[in-house]
């Protein structure tokens, strides 16, 4: 099982409005986040270029909310034509989407407590890069106390292997 969801972050310089939108998927089983795209709009845009670039088995299940992108038609027919299924969060309850929440969280606190002051001060660009290496060392050498101190790309490595 997969989850997605989309959330904001403070623009860098040369954005002009208050917040870019960040869409990612992570494997529930895992922790390891598979995608993730950002736009500086929160359309169905940022959240089916991003299921683009997931590779899904067949039969997978992927949650969300119940936000715009995902009751748009669009993003169910691709859904469909990946042979997935689409489960949605009972209404205002987040702690349906926990996965997909909980890594938002530790983005927001590991990532911007070190960045949050000079996220202002790089470009979107500059924003990209330190992103890139922040979700490479949240799969890669993050370790999550609850598995073992395994990494989610160790976890997915088990995983694939079943």
């Amino acid at each position: 099982m997969y989850a997605t969801d989309v959330t904001y972050i403070p623009s860098p310089i040369d954005v002009d409005q208050n917040f870019v939108y960040m869409s990612a998927v992570i494997h529930h089983k895992t922790k390891k986040i598979l995608g993730f795209n950002l736009s500086l709009y929160n359309d169905n845009s940022l959240v089916i270029d991003n299921i683009k670039k997931v590779n899904f088995p067949k039969n997978f299940v992927i949650h969300s909310d119940h936000g715009s992108q995902y009751s748009s038609k669009e993003y169910l027919q691709l859904i469909e034509r990946l042979n997935g299924k689409v489960s949605m969060s009972r209404i205002g309850n987040s702690l349906d989407n926990r996965e997909i929440e909980y890594f938002f969280s530790v983005l927001k606190t590991e990532m911007f407590e070190n960045f949050e002051k000079s996220v202002k001060k790089m470009t979107l660009k500059e924003f990209e890069r330190h992103l890139n290496r922040f979700i490479d060392w949240y799969n890669n050498e993050r370790m999550l106390k609850k598995f073992n101190y395994k990494t989610p790309h160790e976890l997915w490595v088990e995983f694939c292997k079943k």
